[in-house]
């Protein structure tokens, strides 16, 4: 399997035929929202394919030497085969030197029990991963969201995620959209 950087087509291509099935509209960005960031400078969007097929995908905002994978997903008729370890662990090495955060859906604020398990395998997978929780949330335009991160960088989590959506929104949409909580 290969990683490689999407270009333009791809990534509205995997935003309109996966994206908008693999994460809960809450959750997902405008594309053009997307653009900007790219035009920004600071997202990268990846595709793990085997062969010329894709079968998983990462988008990655990047400020300084923080990294938050913003979306990552296997296709539906790969998953369970071990993908989405191979693409984290190609992310990881990709981005060595770099602070990687991650944000999982709040499993306290599941609608419904469903909901609430798919949450808690999703933060499994990262936690299996090397990932650690962290003592900070937030909310996103509604949306509420646990951090992770790796060990090493435990102690700056709250920073860099500010660092990192400051950069995503600006001042203004981040103090209208964001609320960041450390918990003790």
């Amino acid at each position: 399997m290969e990683l490689k950087n999407l270009d333009l087509s791809q990534i509205d291509n995997i935003y309109s035929t996966y994206m908008t099935a693999d994460f809960p509209k809450d959750e997902l960005k405008p594309l053009s929202h997307i653009h900007r960031m790219l035009d920004g400078g600071i997202y990268c969007c990846y595709g793990l394919f085997e062969g010329d097929s894709l079968v998983a995908y990462a988008y990655i905002v990047e400020v300084e030497n923080i990294i938050l994978v913003d979306y990552l997903a296997v296709l539906k008729d790969f998953r369970g085969k071990g993908i989405g370890s191979v693409l984290l662990d190609l992310l990881k090495k990709q981005y060595i030197d770099k602070k990687i955060l991650i944000e999982c859906e709040n499993v306290a604020f599941a609608a419904s029990e469903a909901e609430a398990v798919c949450r808690k395998r999703r933060i499994s997978f990262y936690l299996n991963a090397g990932f650690i929780p962290t003592k900070v949330t937030s909310c996103l335009y509604g949306a509420e969201y646990v951090l992770l991160c790796l060990p090493v960088f435990k102690d700056t989590v709250l920073q860099d995620y500010k660092k990192i959506y400051l950069a995503m929104l600006g001042k203004e949409k981040f103090a209208k959209h964001l609320t960041v909580r450390k918990h003790n």
